[in-house]
C-alpha cells in the first residue's frame, strides 16, 4: 500500500523543484520578488527535503508504512495541486511583456501560499516523525 505514498512523493518532488527554479528566475529579474520569494523558496526547499527523506524512510521500512495511509496520500494529491497552481503563475514563458517584470503573486496570495506549504510540510514532518519513532520504539525492545 505505501507505494501509493511513494508513487506520489515522486511526482510531487520534481514539481517541487521546477516551482523553486522558477522562484530562483525571478529573484533575479522582479524588483518586487526579492523579499517575497525568499520565504517561498525556503520553504519549497525544506519540504522537498522533508518529502526525499520520507520517501527514502518509506523505501526502507521493511514493515511499510505505519501511518494512516490515506491521510499522507490525501495530503500529497493537495499539496501538487497547490504546486500545480503555483507552477502556473510562476512560468516565466507565459507572461509578455512588462508582466514578466512583476512578481505573479500579490502579498496576500504570497502569504496564503506560504500559509498552506507551511502546513504541508507539518503534516508531513509528522508523518516521517511518527513513521521513525515506530522503527525505534520497535527495535528498542
Amino acid at each position: 500500500m505505501e507505494f501509493a505514498a511513494v508513487g506520489l512523493v515522486l511526482r510531487v518532488v520534481p514539481l517541487a523543484v521546477n516551482v523553486l527554479t522558477s522562484l530562483y528566475k525571478y529573484y533575479g529579474n522582479v524588483a518586487e520578488a526579492p523579499g517575497q520569494v525568499l520565504r517561498l523558496r525556503q520553504e519549497l526547499g525544506t519540504v522537498i527535503a522533508i518529502l526525499n527523506t520520507l520517501k527514502d524512510t518509506l523505501d526502507c521500512s521493511p514493515t511499510g508504512f505505519k501511518g494512516s495511509e490515506k491521510v499522507l496520500e490525501e495530503g500529497l494529491v493537495q499539496f501538487e495541486a497547490l504546486l500545480k497552481e503555483m507552477e502556473v503563475r510562476v512560468q516565466d514563458h507565459k507572461a509578455r511583456g512588462f508582466e514578466r517584470l512583476r512578481w505573479p503573486f500579490k502579498e496576500e496570495t504570497n502569504k496564503e501560499y506560504l500559509e498552506k506549504i507551511e502546513r504541508h510540510k507539518s503534516s508531513f514532518i509528522l508523518a516521517l516523525t511518527l513513521e521513525n519513532q515506530y522503527d525505534s520504539t520497535r527495535y528498542a525492545c
